[in-house]
């Protein structure tokens, strides 16, 4: 019999933002915040995961990284909707 195949990345995120959402619920903030950020690194385009971080970061105080967190989502919304090159000229 084979070994089980190892979960996907999107399979692996989910796995891990469950496990951080669990911890914020519980309020084990600084754990959830380790979590979401094992999450990002495997799926680092997923905003909901940068949000749910920045609101862990909020709940101890953290508000310069949850303006980071926030930066990164409109970047990777900017990104992906391709709106970097017009947002450059209307600056």
């Amino acid at each position: 019999m084979s070994p089980p195949a190892s979960a996907s990345p999107k399979e692996e995120a989910l796995r891990l933002k469950e496990q951080g959402n669990a911890l914020y619920k519980d309020k084990h903030y600084a754990e959830a915040i380790d979590m979401f950020t094992k999450a990002i690194k495997v799926s680092p385009a997923n905003t909901l995961l940068y949000s749910n971080r920045a609101n862990a970061r909020y709940q101890l105080d953290r508000f310069e990284s949850v303006i980071e967190d926030a930066t990164q989502v409109g970047y990777i919304i900017q990104t992906e909707c391709g709106l970097s090159p017009y947002l450059s000229l209307s600056l």
